[in-house]
């Protein structure tokens, strides 16, 4: 158990073969049905509340495999365990198949960056003349600056009391690493010290430990710790703005000039001179939108993983204990039946 939520994943057969650590626990069952029921069973309100109250430790929270197996279930007998590991597994199967979709629009984002700003491969690069700069060749009609021109560091913080109950709350555990889409977050309740505002569209970037790449696009208003620095992009380059906090290279610049040895910590003084090339304001506008399309279809897609997500543990408890039936496996009556 941590502070983030219990953690459990599936073991997929592209997995293997593969080690468990000392403090990650193997549940198996006498069935590849039984052994689908449990992952879903331990994902149940029940289960998790179960857990948080066996947990012995203070300063890291722990449990045993004995007191996992001592937690008290029934079974379904095995033709209504299939069909509801069947409903489980399918929408499990389409929450995978949109963050897959997710991936693959961050990947195409990278890949215009790529052409355009590294390979200079633009439209009417043809006609280009490349120029010299303190960067370097550049096309004519480009700005030789840094990343300072086109970003800017926030710091507006908001006392607990302000901080409006239930609203978006992003702590580093939320941010995932190598993605530019924010997909989880907290919700503000009862917050006890000050928090750093972040409006729509800035950029999240994870300043402690910088090498984990921990850096995403916000997709609403809401307040995070002051472990992430807050970003707003220029209107006028936000799309290349947004792409370079996001590169490989600031973060690697982000790592090396980091301070301290046991928590470093990334430095915008030394991040915003990150050299970036500005091109013209129709080539910008052009970027802009084409990044703004793609990563907005990413961030559609993510709210409608989340919303799958939401299904999949309303019917969760509702299923594992046979309150819905699930014989003719519709799946849009057991969706109208977790939400009634």
């Amino acid at each position: 158990w941590i502070p983030a939520g219990l953690k459990r994943a599936r073991i997929r057969r592209q997995d293997l073969p593969a080690l468990l650590v000392q403090r990650v626990a193997r549940l198996r069952g006498e069935s590849s049905d039984l052994t689908s029921f449990l992952y879903h069973l331990t994902g149940t309100p029940d289960f998790v509340g179960y857990i948080k109250n066996v947990a012995g430790g203070s300063t890291v929270p722990h449990i045993s495999q004995t007191q996992i197996s001592n937690y008290v279930t029934s079974v379904p007998p095995p033709a209504p365990l299939a069909n509801i590991v069947a409903v489980l597994d399918a929408i499990d199967e389409l929450i995978e198949n949109t963050r897959r979709r997710v991936e693959l629009l961050e990947e195409m984002a990278r890949a215009i960056y790529r052409e355009w700003f590294v390979h200079f491969r633009f439209p009417g690069h043809e006609d280009a003349t490349l120029v010299e700069s303190e960067l370097g060749p550049i096309p004519e009609g480009w700005e030789a600056t840094s990343l300072g021109a086109i970003a800017t560091l926030k710091r507006e913080t908001v006392a607990p009391t302000e901080i409006p109950w239930g609203s978006p709350l992003v702590g580093l555990e939320h941010i995932p690493r190598g993605q530019i889409t924010l997909d989880d977050w907290g919700l503000a309740e009862a917050v006890g010290s000050r928090k750093n505002r972040f409006g729509t569209g800035d950029v999240l970037f994870g300043k402690i430990r910088p090498y984990f790449h921990k850096v995403v696009v916000a997709p609403m208003d809401g307040t995070c710790s002051g472990d992430a620095l807050v970003l707003e992009p220029s209107e006028a380059h936000r799309g290349l703005a947004v792409m370079t906090l996001a590169s490989s290279e600031l973060v690697a610049l982000a790592t090396q000039t980091a301070n301290g040895t046991k928590m470093p910590r990334a430095d915008w003084k030394v991040m915003n001179g990150f050299p970036v090339m500005l091109p013209p304001a129709n080539l910008a506008g052009e970027f802009t939108g084409l990044i703004d399309n793609t990563l907005g279809a990413a961030t559609s897609l993510m709210f409608e993983a989340r919303e799958l997500a939401e299904i999949r543990d309303l019917l969760l408890p509702k299923l594992v204990t046979g309150q819905i039936d699930v014989s003719d496996l519709d799946l849009d009556a057991a969706v109208e039946g977790a939400s009634g």
